[in-house]
């Protein structure tokens, strides 16, 4: 068979699993708390998360997204924010720390309630695999306060992630 490959000057970049992820933030209520009570922001969680999904770490990269209608309608956005909105919001989002927190809890909770784990057979055991990973938040360019060096050698963050059974269920800590 032969193929013919052009060239565009247009950026692509997948997007299949990012309807699938939209309709697990909702399911799960992706910025809610256990009463329900929404965060002031929800859709700056949501933003977020999509990045994650996308397999992006840095939140400039919300730019690559903003002419794309599939991302902010998959994740139930009203708008895509620039990456210095997207910082903003974040900052401003320091004060509902704890709520934050709860929220992201209560959607693992959810998560971890229809999901079903299946365990994996050793030769004595059946084990329930975790696997642990830390992604490197790159800040490297925004003069940020708090953010420090990583192992990859760039100022950012760490948020640690861990992956839960068979199936990698994303569990945040």
């Amino acid at each position: 068979m032969d193929y013919i490959i052009d060239s565009t000057p247009e950026q692509l970049h997948s997007t299949g699993g990012i309807a699938l992820a939209g309709t697990i933030f909702e399911r799960i209520q992706l910025g809610t708390d256990e009463t329900g009570r929404t965060l002031k922001y929800p859709y700056i969680l949501r933003a977020l998360a999509g990045l994650f999904v996308q397999g992006r770490t840095r939140y400039e990269e919300i730019g690559l997204f903003r002419e794309d209608a599939l991302f902010p309608q998959s994740l139930g956005l009203p708008f895509v924010p620039a990456p210095e909105t997207l910082r903003l919001y974040l900052e401003q989002m320091i004060d509902q720390q704890n709520e934050v927190q709860q929220a992201v809890r209560c959607a693992n909770q959810r998560l971890l309630q229809r999901a079903p784990l299946r365990l994996v057979e050793g030769k004595a055991s059946r084990y329930l695999p975790l696997d642990i990973d830390t992604p490197v938040l790159d800040n490297s360019k925004s003069h940020k306060e708090g953010v420090s060096r990583t192992y990859q050698q760039v100022d950012g963050y760490h948020p640690i992630l861990s992956y839960l059974g068979a199936e990698g269920y994303i569990v945040t800590a």
